[in-house]
C-alpha cells in the first residue's frame, strides 16, 4: 500500500496567530516527486532573496503528496487552506492547478501557480494567477513557428484524450486552424489509445511519408510509447512539442530523442543569455551544488514574485492587500526569464515565448 508523504518546510503549530501565510503545494500525479522538489528548491532560492531563512520558515508551509493519487493536489490545497494559508503557490502542472483552484473555490485565498497553462485558469477571476503562458499564446506561437519552419508541408498532431493539458491544446489547435490567417497550415489530428500508443494504421501513414512533421501535445513522460513506436518503425520526423517538455521529466524519453536525426522543438520562456538568468544559475549552483534545471527556473521565478509581494504587503496581509499588490505591480522583474506581467483580470502571465531545440546538453535556443 502506498502512503501519502508530507514534506513540511517547517513544523508549525497551526492557529489564527501563527498559521503560515504562504502554502506551497504539489503532488506526484503528473510529475515525479524528484521533479517537484526541483521546483521547490528554485522557489525557496527565489523567495530567500527577499526574506531571511527564519522569516521564510515562519511564512511558508509546504505539502508534497507522493502517493500517486490523481487527487493529491486537491488534498494538499484543502489542507493548506485549513491550516490558515492565504496565498497558495506551487502546483506546477495544469492537472494540479485545476484541482487546487476548484477544491478551494469557496475559500478566501489567492493562488499563484508555477507554470500551469490550462486555458481555464484564465477564466477564474482576479484571485488566480499562473506564471505559465496562456494556451492561446502557446498554440499561436506553435502555428507561427510551423508556418515559418514547415511552410506548405503537412503535419500530424498526436494528442492524449485522457489528459486535460493535451486535450486543451488539441481544442485550441482546431479553433485557430479555422482562422483565415492559418488557412494554409495543414494538420491532421490523431489520438492515443488507453495504452498511450497510436493505432497501427496511423503509424503506417507516418512510415509511408504522408506527413512532414509531428506535433505532440502530451507531456514528455506520456510520450515514451509513441516515440518507441516511431523508433521501431524507423519513423524519424521533426517533432514540435509543448512548453511542458522543458519542465517535465524529459529523461524518460531522452534515449529516443538522442537517437533521432531530425530535430525536436518546443516553446518556452527559457533565456540562454540574460543577466538575471545568469545570476540565477550562479545562485542555484552555489547553494545546491548542482546545475539548475527548467523546473528550478520556474520555481525561482515564482519565489521572486512572491518575495516581491511579501516585501510590499508584510507578513500579515489581507486578501485584498495580496490582490492589490499583484495588480498594482504591473510587472515583476529580476526573474530567471526576464520580466513577468499579469493581467488585471487574473490568469496567465504575459511574456514572450521562444522556440528551443533539444540537444544532448538540454534545450537550446533554435535557429
Amino acid at each position: 500500500m502506498k502512503l501519502a508523504i508530507y514534506f513540511l518546510s517547517s513544523i508549525l503549530v497551526i492557529n489564527d496567530c501563527n498559521a503560515a501565510l504562504i502554502g506551497y503545494g504539489s503532488s506526484d500525479a503528473v510529475l515525479p516527486s524528484k521533479n517537484q522538489e526541483l521546483f521547490y528548491m528554485g522557489f525557496e532560492l527565489g523567495m530567500q532573496k527577499y526574506v531571511d531563512k527564519k522569516t521564510y520558515s515562519e511564512l511558508v508551509e509546504s505539502i508534497q503528496i507522493s502517493n500517486g493519487s490523481q487527487l493529491g493536489a486537491q488534498s494538499a490545497a484543502r489542507t493548506l487552506v485549513k491550516n490558515g494559508s492565504k496565498l497558495l503557490v506551487g502546483f506546477p502542472t495544469s492537472h494540479e492547478a485545476l484541482l487546487a483552484s476548484k477544491a478551494t473555490a469557496n475559500n478566501d485565498v489567492v493562488f499563484i501557480f508555477a507554470g500551469a497553462g490550462h486555458s481555464e485558469l484564465g477564466k477564474l477571476g482576479k484571485r488566480i494567477y499562473t506564471t505559465g503562458e496562456s494556451m492561446e499564446t502557446s498554440i499561436k506561437a506553435s502555428l507561427d513557428f510551423i508556418e515559418t519552419k514547415f511552410k506548405g508541408k503537412k503535419g500530424a498532431l498526436i494528442g492524449n484524450p485522457f489528459a486535460v493539458f493535451s486535450r486543451d491544446q488539441d481544442t485550441h489547435f482546431k479553433e485557430f486552424l479555422k482562422e483565415p490567417h492559418y488557412s494554409k497550415v495543414s494538420i491532421e489530428f490523431h489520438s492515443l489509445n488507453k495504452n498511450l500508443q497510436l493505432d497501427p494504421t496511423v503509424v503506417q501513414k507516418l512510415k509511408n511519408n504522408k506527413f512532414d512533421y509531428v506535433i505532440l501535445t502530451p507531456y514528455a513522460d506520456e510520450s515514451g510509447k509513441i516515440l518507441e513506436q516511431f523508433e521501431k518503425s524507423s519513423i524519424d520526423l521533426p517533432i514540435i512539442s509543448n512548453s511542458s517538455w522543458t519542465t517535465g521529466d524529459v529523461d524518460y524519453i531522452r534515449r529516443f530523442l538522442t537517437n533521432k536525426k531530425q530535430p525536436s522543438f518546443c516553446p518556452s520562456f527559457l533565456l540562454s543569455d540574460n543577466k538575471d538568468r545568469n545570476s540565477f544559475l550562479k545562485l542555484f549552483k552555489n547553494k545546491f551544488g548542482k546545475d539548475a534545471t527548467s523546473e528550478s527556473s520556474y520555481g525561482y521565478d515564482l519565489g521572486v514574485i512572491v518575495g516581491q509581494i511579501i516585501s510590499k504587503v508584510g507578513k500579515n496581509p489581507k486578501i485584498e492587500d495580496l490582490i492589490n499588490s499583484i495588480q498594482s505591480n504591473k510587472c515583476f522583474k529580476n526573474t530567471s526569464s526576464g520580466k513577468i506581467c499579469f493581467p488585471k483580470s487574473g490568469g496567465h502571465s504575459i511574456r514572450k515565448l521562444n522556440f528551443y531545440k533539444f540537444t544532448k546538453q538540454g534545450f537550446k535556443l533554435a535557429d
